[in-house]
Parts: structure tokens; sequence; C-alpha cells
């Protein structure tokens, strides 16, 4: 069992978290696309210290298991991980956001989540 240890814990906050695609476009069906939005996910993870203990995609959608720090809120974490994914896919395929996306982001504002364990 993982656990996440910060100064004055010893935590496992696990949680099933699945975000979706605006307009259910399956971009994720690009495996450039997928490739670099499962780098940026774990970039986000290291720089903001939780872990992705699994991670996958399915045509529209990604479904990940995080496990946070106490300190840390799903919204947040869920903000960091959409915000720099949807920026960086959006700017790095211009060629996806022209066809898919007009003025619009990458994520669907809906989170799904679910506590385990």
């Amino acid at each position: 069992m993982l656990y996440i240890r910060g100064s004055s814990s010893i935590t496992r906050l696990e949680f099933h978290v699945s975000y979706k695609i605006m307009y259910c476009h399956k971009v994720f069906n690009f495996p450039e696309v997928k490739k670099r939005c499962e780098e940026i996910f774990f970039e986000v993870a290291r720089r903001y210290e939780f872990v992705i203990k699994e991670l996958r995609f399915v045509g529209e959608h990604v479904h990940l298991i995080l496990l946070i720090k106490v300190t840390q809120s799903l919204d947040m974490v869920s903000k960091w991980l959409k915000g720099n994914s949807g920026y960086k896919i959006l700017k790095e395929f211009p060629e996806i956001k022209k066809k898919y996306f007009w003025g619009s982001g990458l994520w669907n504002g809906v989170i799904y989540a679910d506590s385990i364990g």
C-alpha cells in the first residue's frame, strides 16, 4: 500500500477521477496527443507532489487513480492537471484546436470523482 508522507502526516487519500473532453471529440485516438497528455499529467504530478497511480485513456475521456496530500484538494489537483494539459495540448497541436475546439478549451468542466480504499 502506498502512503504519502508529509512533515507531520502519513496519509492515503486515493481517488478515482475522470475528465471528459469538450464536445466528446475522441482526440486520444491520435497517438501523439495521447502521449503528450500523459507526459504533461506526470510532469504536473511531479511538480505538485502527488501520485498518479494509474492512467487510462478511453476515447473522449481519461481515468486516473490519484493519491494526494492531506493539504491538497481534489478540485485544485484537477485544475492543475486540466489547466496545464489543456493549455499545452491546444498550443502544441493547433490543427486539433482549429478542427475540434474553435474558441473553447480542451476539457469539459465536469469532474467525476470517487474515493477508494
